[in-house]
């Protein structure tokens, strides 16, 4: 089907265009449930909201995109969405076109990010890349040999780590997660390493997407800081807000600079609705949710009336602290008593109207902590009158299941709970760090 019917544009306007695009990927009748073409449109819909990713700098400037994207949109939509609605080969769609911004949008959108152990064949070839790049010439008796040696022989869930960013059968790039990466400096752990872009994918901030992974796998492995080295790319760590923390000479003879970064999960910013005054008065709340896991499924809040799964917790009350918040909100909500609070994995922030008249907006704060309960007391829940209403069970599911039935939720007649697309986002977003 032509793009243009569907959107019946009459300008292109961002907040027209994201929504239709939205629209656009929503509405299974439209696209024929095509996968690949669906992940193309958000990675689309995701390029109209530039101003939220800040990597985009990467593509030279902000007035640069604007001025290459959006004469794309109104000249060259139909031609795309007719390439991407007809084929689900990613090898085939990244090498029908050349572009910067065709390449941007691929990697937004087709483009996945795993463990080397999974896709072994790749390993000469990413041996390849750190041998040139970081071994040649600086380090002697190191062999790209003794390199594919040592990356066959790491495992998946342990340190160290590599993984690779692929689109089809076409490996772009790597990154690895160390205990150590410099002799003169072992007090410090984990590091960051081995980062290698192919390079006609530079520029387009794959290695950041690249960086974030490795930062949320950090993350996981219960870790709140992350070290590397660099010789050169300084300005670019920086950048990334990354702080140098020392500058030395290796056992090698190499100046290096040291940098560090606290970790706590990204940051996600969702507005429930386009027309809001971010620039005037708010209110605003924080709550805090549980991210508890066991065999491969979470602790999750079940809606039987609804149909759709929410993390535990809740809003935080006047006086107390998130620790508290999150073991009342559990506790109530599941039964479970928390006996450990881990590191703060996301903060997601929700825009919308407010409902006092004074005020432009209101802004929810969610925070997101993995934690441990003991299994081996479940007390009577404890519930508030809607939580009743809306019938809440605790429940253990994969993240997989939990996805695809609010999904159905969200794309049903009824109105969907206000909290479904922000769990929605979080739950897809803790598949793409296992």
């Amino acid at each position: 089907m032509s793009f243009e019917k569907v959107r019946g544009l009459n300008g292109d306007s961002e907040k027209e265009i994201g929504e239709l695009i939205k629209k656009y990927d929503r509405d299974p009748s439209l696209h024929n449930g095509r996968s690949l073409s669906k992940r193309l449109l958000r990675g689309l819909y995701s390029l109209t909201m530039y101003r939220e990713n800040e990597w985009l700098d990467e593509i030279d400037s902000q007035s640069k995109v604007t001025s290459i994207y959006f004469p794309l949109l109104s000249e060259q939509i139909n031609t795309l969405v007719s390439v991407i609605s007809d084929k689900d080969e990613p090898d085939k769609l990244f090498k029908s076109d050349s572009s910067k911004l065709y390449r941007f949008i691929l990697i937004n959108s087709a483009m996945t990010i795993i463990n080397i152990r999974e896709e072994k064949q790749y390993i000469p070839q990413v041996s390849e890349w750190i041998y040139n790049e970081f071994i040649s010439g600086k380090i002697p008796d190191v062999s790209q040999q003794k390199i594919e040696e040592a990356i066959e022989k790491r495992q998946s869930d342990v340190i160290p780590m590599t993984f690779i960013a692929k689109i089809g059968s076409c490996c772009i790039g790597t990154i690895s997660l160390f205990k150590n990466d410099l002799h003169e400096r072992t007090d410090l752990s984990p590091w960051l390493a081995a980062l290698y872009v192919s390079k006609e994918w530079r520029g387009i901030g794959l290695g950041t997407l690249l960086i974030e992974c490795i930062e949320r796998i950090t993350v996981k492995a219960g870790y709140n800081k992350l070290y590397l080295r660099t010789e050169e790319a300084a300005e670019y760590y920086s950048k990334l807000c990354w702080t140098q923390i020392d500058s030395l000479v290796d056992e090698y003879g190499q100046g290096v600079k040291v940098f560090g970064k606290e970790l706590k999960g990204i940051h996600q910013k969702i507005y429930h609705n386009h027309n809001l005054n971010l620039k005037g008065s708010c209110s605003r709340r924080d709550a805090v949710r549980a991210v508890i896991s066991q065999n491969n499924k979470y602790l999750l809040i079940y809606s039987s009336q609804k149909g759709d799964y929410k993390f535990p917790g809740g809003g935080v009350e006047p006086g107390e602290s998130f620790n508290q918040a999150l073991e009342r909100e559990v506790l109530e909500e599941s039964g479970y008593r928390i006996t450990e609070i881990g590191t703060q994995i996301a903060l997601i922030s929700e825009f919308s109207e407010s409902r006092e008249e004074e005020l432009d907006y209101f802004q929810m704060d969610s925070h997101y902590f993995h934690c441990t309960i003991d299994l081996g007391e479940k007390l009577e829940l404890n519930l508030d009158k809607y939580e009743l209403d809306l019938n809440f069970e605790p429940l253990w599911i994969s993240l997989e299941e939990a996805i695809s039935a609010n999904k159905k939720v969200m794309n049903g007649r009824a109105e969907s709970p206000s909290w479904t697309e922000r769990e929605t986002f979080f739950l897809e977003y803790l598949t793409k760090s296992d």
